[in-house]
C-alpha cells in the first residue's frame, strides 16, 4: 500500500507534534479514512521529509508525530519556470499537476490574447489558491519535498529573465535539441489558439526564443508536460 504523504508547512523536526490544517486534516481522516496510530509521510521544502504518526483524529481536527527523518527526493539540477497561458475547463489543472510532477519549480499563470473566461477580485484569488492546492497534491502524490509556487502575471507574458527562455511556437525554425544548455529556464506556453502574432513579436523582443515540438500542434494542456518531460530528459534528472 502506496504511504500517504502530507505537505505541512511548518517547521518539521524529530520529536514534533504538529497540528494538521483543516483541510488536509478532513482529507487524511474522512477521505483517507486514516486513524490514530496509522503511519503517513510529512515534508516541506525547508525540513524534508519524515516519518510520522497520527497521533490525533476528530472531526477537522488532526495532529502528528515526528517519528524520524527521511531521505528527500533531490531536486531537478535544472530550474525551470513554466509560463502557462489561462484556458478553459480544467486544462490549467491538469498542466500545473503534470508540471509539478515532472519537477518544475515555479508556475506562473498569465492572460494571452486568445485566452478565454474572466478572472478578477473575488474568483482570481480563489482560482489561485484553488491551483496551488493542485499543485500541492500533485508534490504529495509524486515523492517531492518542494512545491511550486503558483502565481498569476499582472499582465500578459512576462519579459523573459532566466538564462534561456523557450516560447512554443509550431512554426518555429529551430527544435529543442538546438538549444544552448542552460541550469536556469523559462518554458511559455499558449492558450488554446496559440499566441497571435502581435504576441510572438513582443516576446522575442523582450527575449524569449521561440522552438518547436515536433510536427503536430499540442494542445495547451499538452505542449508543457511534453516539453517539460523533454528538458528533463535533456538537461535534468532523467538523463
Amino acid at each position: 500500500m502506496r504511504m500517504t504523504r502530507l505537505h505541512l508547512p511548518q517547521p518539521l523536526a524529530v520529536g514534533a507534534e504538529l497540528v494538521v490544517p483543516a483541510e488536509s486534516a478532513h482529507h487524511i481522516c474522512k477521505v483517507l479514512r486514516l486513524g490514530v496510530g496509522d503511519a503517513l509521510h510529512v515534508f516541506n521544502a525547508d525540513d524534508g521529509e519524515f516519518a510520522a504518526t497520527l497521533t490525533a483524529a476528530e472531526g477537522k481536527t488532526a495532529t502528528v508525530h515526528c517519528d524520524a527523518e527521511l531521505e528527500r527526493i533531490a531536486e531537478p539540477p535544472v530550474h525551470i519556470t513554466l509560463m502557462q497561458a489561462l484556458a478553459t475547463g480544467d486544462r490549467v489543472d491538469t498542466a500545473i499537476q503534470k508540471a509539478t510532477e515532472l519537477g518544475v519549480a515555479a508556475i506562473v499563470l498569465f492572460r494571452a490574447e486568445r485566452s478565454q473566461g474572466k478572472l478578477s477580485g473575488n474568483r482570481q484569488a480563489s482560482k489561485l489558491a484553488h491551483w496551488q492546492r493542485v499543485a500541492t497534491a500533485a508534490a504529495e502524490q509524486c515523492g517531492r519535498c518542494s512545491v511550486p509556487a503558483v502565481t498569476l502575471a499582472s499582465a500578459g507574458l512576462p519579459a523573459a529573465n532566466d538564462d534561456l527562455a523557450i516560447l512554443l511556437h509550431p512554426e518555429a525554425e529551430h527544435g529543442l535539441p538546438e538549444l544552448p544548455q542552460s541550469n536556469r529556464m523559462s518554458l511559455a506556453i499558449g492558450p488554446e489558439g496559440g499566441f497571435s502574432d502581435a504576441e510572438i513579436a513582443q516576446a522575442q523582443s523582450s527575449g524569449w526564443r521561440t522552438v518547436r515540438c515536433g510536427p503536430r500542434v499540442l494542445r495547451t494542456e499538452t505542449a508543457g508536460p511534453a516539453v517539460l518531460a523533454a528538458l528533463q530528459a535533456l538537461y535534468g534528472d532523467w538523463r
